[in-house]
């Protein structure tokens, strides 16, 4: 039985949604027909449907470590907040990865890619780690001044 249009519509979306362009959809065909095929609308209904699987499979696992890496951004500009004495709210929080990331407003927070997440998340921990060492060694220079005086 031939791919119905709901599953092709569905493969489209999924893979648009994915960033799968041309190329790798009609490579992604050709293994799912066992090689008879490139085109999506050439797919028997049961490849189709394995197809569509995978491709939520696909999906899940980069959502989810999309929401990891937001997690540990929100975790890093909150600290960065923290040490510059402001309350880190999360729309605060937001506002400020965007603000890093060149993005237009807090509400395109859930659009930053996934390598710039990342980015972003090690460029606050590092600031924060480096400002943390900056004060213990302020205080250690005044520490030594006081008893040299």
């Amino acid at each position: 039985m031939k791919i119905t249009e709901n599953q092709r519509r569905m493969i489209m979306a999924m893979c648009a949604k994915q960033g799968i362009d041309d190329e790798l959809r009609a490579e992604l065909a050709y293994q799912f027909s066992t090689c008879r095929t490139i085109h999506i609308g050439e797919l028997k209904s049961t490849e189709a449907a394995e197809l569509i699987g995978r491709l939520k499979q696909n999906q899940n696992s980069t959502d989810t470590s999309m929401d990891v890496w937001r997690k540990r951004l929100m975790a890093a500009v909150a600290a960065y907040l923290k040490s510059k004495n402001y309350e880190p709210t999360p729309d605060r929080i937001k506002a400020t990865a965007c603000r890093a990331a060149g993005m237009p407003n807090a509400q395109c927070f859930n659009h930053i890619p996934a390598d710039r997440l990342r980015s972003l998340y090690n460029a606050f921990c590092n600031r924060n780690r480096d400002m943390k060492e900056v004060k213990q060694m302020d205080a250690d220079l005044t520490a030594a001044l006081a008893v040299m005086n």
